[in-house]
Order: structure tokens, then C-alpha cells, then sequence
């Protein structure tokens, strides 16, 4: 019976079983008769066995290897087989097919493919061959169908965390907001860049580039609107800009921003623009703040916010300044009633003063008309007068109404004339008083008619006291007469004494006689101041 030493080795991780040898004879053959001795038998050669006594060498069969001397055919060891004939040695079993895998000993094919999830390089003995020469697992970043030979790397845009994968679809797609670059990842490559975004599967961190109008982070997975109160004129933006002052921006995703409306003002980032306050207006568009809104026009009213001009004239009766709020001011600031002595047509940015010669004492005048001429015995000498207190007319001069002048001397009144007189305040002469004269123009008060003279109403000048008559000063046209029994012979007396006693001897019967009487009468005698013909007083 022959005797087998079997061994034993493992070679790169790899077990190989091997039949290193037959001991201790070699097997031989004989193809001669007549042989005399053992040394005449031959050794088995290499491709062949020889199994006991035999003058014809068998063939090594499929899957198996012959060397020199062999009694029995060798198996090829696992992880290999023989499809021919005649092998000399192991070397020359073919190494199990890369994709595949020889389990057993002695095998003419493969065993079957390599597992789904493992890749057989060549030369496996298992399905699932652990790392090494002949495969291994299949690794993070790709997958292994069934018989793989190598592994399939995940394709750009997906990644593989995990080993043992089997098919294409175990690959993941990038997650959106990521980018997966190249074949065989792992992991993902990192974050979408910052002015694009990333859908899913992106093998760049630059899928999709963000449009105007909107915007993205690092990560996006989709671009953002700008957000009202911004905007964004160009692509692949990180971030929008904010609406400058001057302009507005309604809506979102904005490309561009929209100047600001007349009436308006726009600070940085409006959303909606700001109307001008009441009271003031603004005609041209851009507006940044509410300083460039103007105060409402003199003689106009801003009565409503967000005008571009304003609205409505002053009503007559008042005046608007600037800023007026109502078209009836009345604050003194923005405007007010029009003043006494003043007048205000519809649209006045001022009070329009009444003229030299007239006045008004009446506040909200709406036209010339309401100033008043001057009053009889005034003067008007300013424009805008509302009191005419301490303007009289000057003495000695009279005001008819309308003058301008304190002593007029033409229209409008004049200087006193002579009879007359003017006390300060007058609008018309006034004859003077009988018992009074004026022999000049421009008196205030008359002069006294003087004693020996007599003055009637109106008078121009003293007049002579008659004869037979005296006048005590102040006399007027009814001068006293020398009583009976006197009489005068004389003018410009200025006192009843001084009427001359009528003679003795005459008599004076007749008051205010300007000479002496008849004789007494026969019978009778007179003395001085006989005032009868049959004498006495």
C-alpha cells in the first residue's frame, strides 16, 4: 500500500492545499516483457499515473496534474481547475477565473459566479472571498453585481458609505444642497457653493447657478427670493442687496428696484413707499427722505398725504405762508386770517395791505373793496391801517373822507377857509359862532370878536360897535343899544357907559340914538338922561 504525506499552506492569505509529494517510491512502469530486475521498470513520466503494475502509462485526467512518478493523479487545489489533460504540475491548473470562484478540489470549471457584494480578482476558492489577492468585499464608494471582477465605482454625483453593495442603485444620489465630485465616493465632496444651489446628484458644487433676482447660502438645495425691501441684478449671488434710498422694492425676487414716486419718499430698504405728510409735496420722483418733501407753496394748501403738487388755493379771507395744511390757516406759522387793515384774494401767500387813504378795522377781507376810505375828520397816511385813534385831522385843516395827508389842501379836504374853523378832527369848515371872526385860513378855533366891535356868524373880520350902540367883547349882530336917555354919536363903543348922557334941556326917548333929542317941551324942564318930553329920566 503506498504511503501519502499530505501538507498544508497558506500563501498571501490565501489556503492552498497541495500534494507535495509521494513517499517513499515512485511509481514506474514497464513496457517490455521479459525484465529482469526492478531498475528495468521505468518511472511514470510527468502528464501521467500509473496505478500498480502497468506497461501503459494512464493520462492525467481534467482537473488533476500529473509530475514524474505519480501513481495517482493530483487535484488541482481550490481556487483553480484543469479542462485538459496530461497537467505535468500544479502550476499549470488554471487559476480560478476572475469573477468567479473553485471551491472544491480537483474541479474541470468554476464553481459558480463571485456573490453580489464581493469582487473576485482571480484565483477565489469562495464566493465571498475575504480581502486579499483573489477579492474581497466590496468596498465603500462602489458595488459588486454577481461575478464581479472589480469593483464598480459609484457614478459622479452619488456616493456609497458602505461596503458590501450590490447593484448601481445601492449607490445614493448627493443629497440636494450637495455635490458628490468624481467616481467612487464615499462621501459627499461638501456644500453646493454659495451663489448656486444643488438639486440632487450634482458632481459639482456649481449645479445650477442662482438667477437674478435671488440668492443662495453654501448648502442651498434652491435658490431664495430676494425678500421685499431688496433686490438682486445679477446671477450666481450670494446674497441680495438692500433697496436704495430713493427707490422702492414691492416684491420679492426682484431683479431691479423701482424709483421712487413723486409724493413719496423712499428711506434704504422700502417695501412700500412713504407718502408726504400733509402740508407739503413733492413733484419729482427719488425721493430719500422726508426733507425732500417741500413746504406747501405760499397762497397753496397740501391737504391730503403723497402729493406731487399741491391741491388747493388759499381761501380768500386768509393767507398762506408755507406748509399750510388747510386752505383756513390759523396758526401764525403756516398762515392765518387775513389781518385787519389787510386783504387776501383766494391763493394769497401774504396779506395784501389796504392803501395810503383807506383802512379796514375788519379782519378776513377778501378784496380791495373791504378797505374803507378814510373816515371823515381822519387821515390815512400808512398802508395796512386798522385804527384810526390817533389820526385826526390837523386843526385848522377839515377831512372829507379818503385823505391821506393830516393838513390836506386839495382833495380829500383842505385848510380851513377864513369865517370858518377847523378844530382837529373835522371833515368839514364850520362858520364861526357869532361873537366870533376869522380873518385867516387854516384856524382851529375862531378869534373873540373884540369889545367896540361886534361879529355875526361867519364873520371875517370885526366890525365897527354902530353908532347909538355898544359892544362888550364877543358882541354879535344884536348889539346893545344906549339906552333911553342916552345916545351915541360915536362907533366902536365897548361899554353902556359909554353912551353920552342926552343933554339938559333934551330929551332922548329913543333907545340906541346916535344923536341928541328934541328940546323939552314947554312947561317942563330936562336934565341930563331925560328920557321924555316932559322931562325925566
Amino acid at each position: 500500500m503506498p504511503q501519502w504525506k499530505v501538507s498544508l499552506y497558506v500563501s498571501d492569505s490565501l489556503p492552498l492545499l497541495s500534494l507535495l509529494s509521494r513517499s517513499p517510491l515512485i511509481s514506474r512502469y514497464n513496457p517490455n516483457t521479459g525484465a529482469q530486475s526492478l531498475e528495468t521498470c521505468v518511472a511514470c513520466p510527468a502528464g501521467k499515473y500509473c496505478a500498480g503494475a502497468t506497461s501503459v502509462p494512464a493520462d492525467c485526467p481534467e482537473g488533476y496534474y500529473c509530475p514524474v512518478g505519480s501513481p495517482d493523479p493530483e487535484p488541482c487545489p481550490i481556487g483553480t481547475y484543469g479542462t485538459s489533460t496530461g497537467l505535468k504540475k500544479v502550476a499549470e491548473c488554471t487559476s480560478c477565473d476572475a469573477g468567479s470562484y473553485c471551491s472544491g478540489l480537483g474541479q474541470t470549471d468554476v464553481s459558480g459566479p463571485c456573490d453580489a457584494g464581493f469582487y473576485c480578482s482571480g484565483g477565489a476558492y469562495t464566493s465571498a472571498p475575504p480581502d486579499g489577492a483573489t477579492g474581497g468585499l466590496c468596498p465603500t464608494g462602489g458595488y459588486c453585481p454577481q461575478g464581479s471582477t472589480v469593483v464598480q465605482p459609484c457614478a459622479a454625483g452619488k456616493y456609497n458609505p458602505n461596503t458590501g453593495m450590490m447593484a448601481a442603485d445601492d449607490c445614493l444620489p448627493c443629497p440636494a444642497g450637495q455635490y458628490c465630485e468624481g467616481s467612487s465616493s464615499d462621501e459627499v465632496s461638501g456644500d453646493c457653493s454659495a451663489g448656486y444651489y444643488c438639486t440632487g446628484s450634482a458632481t459639482t458644487a456649481y449645479q445650477v447657478v442662482v438667477t437674478a433676482g435671488y440668492y443662495s447660502l453654501s448648502g442651498a438645495a434652491d435658490e431664495s427670493p430676494c425678500a421685499p425691501g431688496t433686490y438682486n441684478s445679477d446671477p450666481a449671488q450670494e446674497s441680495c442687496l438692500a433697496c436704495p434710498a430713493g427707490a422702492y422694492c414691492p416684491d420679492s425676487a426682484m431683479e431691479t428696484y423701482t424709483s421712487c414716486p413723486e409724493g413719496n419718499y423712499c428711506e434704504g430698504s422700502t417695501i412700500t413707499p412713504t407718502e408726504c405728510p400733509v402740508g407739503t409735496y413733492r413733484s419729482d420722483p427719488g425721493g430719500v427722505d422726508v426733507d425732500g418733501c417741500s413746504a406747501c407753496s405760499g397762497g397753496k394748501a397740501c391737504t391730503v398725504t403723497g402729493l406731487d403738487t399741491p391741491d388747493v388755493d388759499c381761501q380768500a379771507g386768509y393767507y398762506c405762508t408755507s406748509g399750510a395744511e388747510t386752505m383756513t390757516p390759523t396758526d401764525g406759522v403756516t398762515g392765518d386770517v387775513c389781518p385787519a387793515g389787510n386783504y387776501c384774494p383766494a391763493g394769497s401767500s401774504a396779506p395784501t395791505v389796504c392803501p395810503v387813504g383807506t383802512w379796514s378795522p375788519d379782519t378776513g377781507n377778501t378784496k380791495l373793496e373791504d378797505c374803507v376810505t378814510c373816515s371823515p375828520g381822519k387821515y390815512c397816511p400808512l398802508t395796512g391801517m386798522s385804527n384810526l385813534d390817533a389820526y385826526d385831522c390837523s386843526g385848522g385843516y377839515y377831512c372829507s373822507g379818503g385823505s391821506s395827508l393830516q393838513a390836506p389842501l386839495a382833495d380829500n379836504g383842505g385848510r380851513c377857509s377864513i369865517g370858518n374853523y377847523c378844530e382837529a378832527g373835522s371833515f368839514e369848515e364850520t362858520a364861526c359862532d357869532a361873537g366870533s371872526y376869522s380873518d385867516e385860513q387854516g384856524l382851529a378855533a375862531c378869534k373873540t370878536c373884540p369889545a367896540g366891535y361886534y361879529c355875526p356868524a361867519g364873520a371875517t373880520a370885526a366890525l365897527d360897535c354902530e353908532v347909538g350902540y355898544y359892544c362888550p367883547e364877543s358882541t354879535t349882530e344884536s348889539m346893545p343899544v344906549c339906552p333911553v336917555g342916552t345916545y351915541s354919536e360915536a362907533t366902536n363903543l365897548q361899554d353902556e357907559s359909554q353912551c353920552t348922557p342926552c343933554d339938559a334941556g333934551h330929551y332922548c326917548e329913543t333907545a340906541g340914538a346916535s344923536a341928541v333929542g328934541a328940546l323939552c317941551s314947554e312947561g317942563y324942564y330936562c336934565s341930563t338922561r331925560c328920557g321924555t318930553a316932559q322931562g325925566g329920566a
